[in-house]
């Protein structure tokens, strides 16, 4: 009878789920991943893995409200702990981000926010641009974003004014089809606004080009391939090969292994 009380008890918990929560570049610690009880991201600690000794570099902090959605998010630069930035977020009638206001906490007034963003959404929902202006409401940049039908992003494009209140072009990220299979074990990152998708490229996307332009004259082109795929028994990836291949200027590729490992929770 007590075996089938304890076999009961433990059908009716949730079944854990798999998080990310490191990833090594080389053997060097490139990021580290924490969550709440709720399986949200909480802190994501950033290494400089290619200097030696991978020190840590950036701390993101994450608070969120009663309702669950994503408030604050707070930045610490290292070494010394020292605050650098916050940002709050604000919603619409929906529950999806509007705007964020932006404070440098390093800067001349850290009371008064530095930069505000505007969040736009297409009919399907998805964000469609992101507009940002300085506290003197010049505009700073402007992200136009795509997607492909399953909702993974297919282009990122950004943009500066020009002294004739034109946009002109500044970088351009192109993402390959999605692989079969998504981000498991990464979707609380993609809670991060605008940058979510970026942060989990290389789990979904096989290929990454990007271009930078300097007054309207394309000066950089890099791309990012991913190759040796390997995956742990649950579906989640287990490393990868990661190469950065330098075409414009031309320079040698840089080939880095990178391997993740996960939480169950």
């Amino acid at each position: 009878m007590l075996l089938f009380v304890v076999a009961c008890k433990k059908d009716s918990e949730p079944a854990p789920v798999p998080l990310i929560s490191r990833v090594t570049v080389d053997g060097n610690v490139a990021y580290k991943f924490f969550y709440n009880a709720s399986n949200q991201i909480s802190s994501w600690e950033l290494y400089s893995y290619d200097s030696p000794g991978a020190p840590l570099a950036v701390v993101f902090d994450f608070t969120y409200g009663n309702d669950g959605r994503l408030s604050e998010l707070m930045s610490h630069r290292f070494p010394g702990n020292i605050p650098e930035s916050r940002l709050f977020f604000e919603y619409d009638n929906l529950g999806r981000i509007s705007g964020h206001e932006f404070y440098d906490l390093q800067g001349a007034d850290p009371s008064k926010p530095w930069r505000w963003g505007v969040y736009q959404y297409s009919a399907a929902g998805r964000l469609s641009s992101v507009t940002m202006r300085d506290k003197d409401g010049e505009l700073d940049v402007r992200y136009n974003l795509t997607y492909y039908d399953d909702g993974a992003l297919k282009q990122r494009e950004a943009y500066e004014e020009t002294v004739t209140n034109q946009l002109r072009l500044i970088s351009r990220v192109i993402y390959s089809i999605p692989i079969t299979g998504g981000i498991k074990g990464w979707e609380p990152i993609t809670v991060i606004p605008l940058d979510g998708d970026e942060i989990v490229r290389t789990v979904r996307y096989d290929a990454v080009q990007r271009y930078t332009y300097t007054g309207g004259v394309m000066t950089r082109n890099t791309g990012e391939l991913i190759s040796a795929r390997e995956y742990n028994t649950d579906g989640t990836l287990k490393r990868h090969v990661y190469t950065r291949k330098m075409i414009l200027p031309a320079f040698d590729d840089v080939v880095m292994n990178w391997e993740f490992e996960y939480i169950q929770q």
